[in-house]
């Protein structure tokens, strides 16, 4: 029977935050509250190695994202600053990416690397968006919704909360971001210009966007927002090509926080607050399987390299591994 539990990994005593496979699929790392990042055994959960504790200002561990080769690791530490450490050996200390924010407690929300690996892309929690070269250190590109901030300043906008996610589409020269509500724009990896928008301003004051994954395939986006009023997650289907959007029937009860699809494209799984862990069918978007374990919420999801195992990490401290 697919879809089942394989183990539970007790994790570092705190919440579990953010989870990556390795390329080579022989490593799982984890990134949680107590600052740590940790190293797993992709497929029994076996600790290999506990690789770094952040200094106490950094507070938790926000993500961790491999570069395509496996070479490299960045992680982000709920500061305006990202880590790209050296996973072969030749580099004693890690690359330091610090961008300017609008305010002392903005932070990091996301990372993403490209498809080639010579770049990062990071998303602030002041609405900003930057591309880094991650061969030189330099910035490459930014953007930040000048007009929109002007008017949250002046009132007559709510503030936005921000970047919450960035994902590059597969051909590299597009990268999706959730960041205004409720939409995912897609910028010019290149030159860091939003090139369109989708989602509908009509729903500005009642939803939050908090999640985007990219199809294999690059015809399909999913996201996820949040309904205040109603205080339910909707998932969102988007065909690239006609911008044409669908809303997937079944709901998770609180915020989605983090949408992953695996590598057939098959499969797209979604982890919240308060439900469960959820699998659906793609393209069709038909719920396939509920898969129940966490206590509390769970809020990170990776998908091995191969698509058999997905990884989930929650607020009980476990990190759980599910045969696909």
């Amino acid at each position: 029977m697919p879809f089942k539990p394989l183990t539970v990994i007790e994790g570092p005593g705190e919440w579990v935050g953010t989870l990556a496979f390795s390329p080579d699929g022989a490593t799982l790392a984890s990134g949680s509250g107590d600052r740590t990042v940790r190293f797993w055994d992709a497929r029994t959960g076996e600790p290999k190695q506990t690789f770094w504790r952040a200094p106490e200002k950094a507070l938790y561990i926000g993500k961790v994202a491999y570069d395509p080769s496996g070479t490299r690791l960045a992680v982000s530490t709920g500061t305006r600053t990202v880590r790209i450490w050296d996973l072969s050996g030749t580099a004693r200390r890690p690359q330091t990416l610090t961008g300017r924010v609008r305010y002392s407690f903005d932070v990091v929300r996301d990372i993403a690397f490209s498809p080639d690996g010579g770049h990062l892309a990071v998303g602030y929690s002041d609405g900003r968006l930057r591309i880094w070269n991650t061969r030189t250190g330099g910035q490459v590109a930014g953007f930040r919704d000048r007009r929109r901030m002007r008017r949250e300043i002046a009132g007559l906008a709510p503030r936005t909360g921000g970047v919450y996610a960035v994902t590059y589409l597969p051909d590299g020269e597009r990268i999706a971001v959730a960041d205004r509500v409720p939409s995912v724009s897609l910028y010019d990896a290149a030159t860091g210009c939003r090139l369109t928008r989708l989602g509908d301003p009509a729903f500005e004051l009642e939803r939050d966007m908090n999640a985007v994954a990219a199809h294999p395939d690059g015809t399909l986006l999913a996201s996820a927002d949040f309904d205040l009023d109603r205080r339910v997650g909707d998932i969102m289907l988007w065909d690239l090509p006609s911008g044409t959007a669908r809303r997937l029937r079944r709901r998770h009860t609180g915020v989605i926080n983090r949408l992953v699809i695996n590598p057939a494209g098959t499969l797209l799984a979604s982890v919240a607050n308060v439900d469960p862990v959820h699998l659906w069918h793609l393209p069709s978007g038909e719920h396939a399987a509920t898969l129940t374990g966490h206590r509390g919420s769970v809020r990170s999801a990776a998908f091995h390299p191969d698509g058999s195992i997905l990884a989930t990490g929650a607020d009980d401290t476990t990190i759980r591994l599910w045969s696909m």
